[in-house]
């Protein structure tokens, strides 16, 4: 387990290339949450795009990252990150399975 994991989250906010359409109306950028964490040697990170529709916000996504920092800083690992978070749309998995510290994966770093 590695301790002492820092974590940056933010919400940046990336222009389309032109106009998306869908039913539910348009939009010309994306409200992205990204979130990065390191354990100094390795890092992972991750992006989503919370959906209103799905009773997301940035501001609550990044509340929901941001309220597990202690835990990561104490050493959280992939299961019991599993049980902390919410059920629904596991925004923080995104770091964790993307780059850092998974059962094929031991040391951390990019599996790409």
């Amino acid at each position: 387990m590695t301790l002492g994991m820092d974590l940056s989250v933010r919400i940046e906010r990336w222009p389309l290339a032109g106009t998306f359409t869908i039913s539910r109306g348009s939009k010309t950028e994306a409200v992205v949450v990204v979130a990065e964490l390191s354990d100094g040697t390795h890092c992972g990170r991750g992006e989503c795009v919370p959906y209103p529709r799905y009773s997301e916000s940035p501001d609550r996504i990044v509340a929901t990252i941001e309220a597990m920092r202690p835990a990561l800083h104490q050493g959280l690992d992939r299961a019991a990150l599993q049980a902390e978070m919410p059920p629904a749309r596991l925004v923080m998995h995104l770091i964790v399975l993307t780059g850092t510290l998974t059962p094929s994966n031991p040391a951390g770093g990019s599996v790409n």
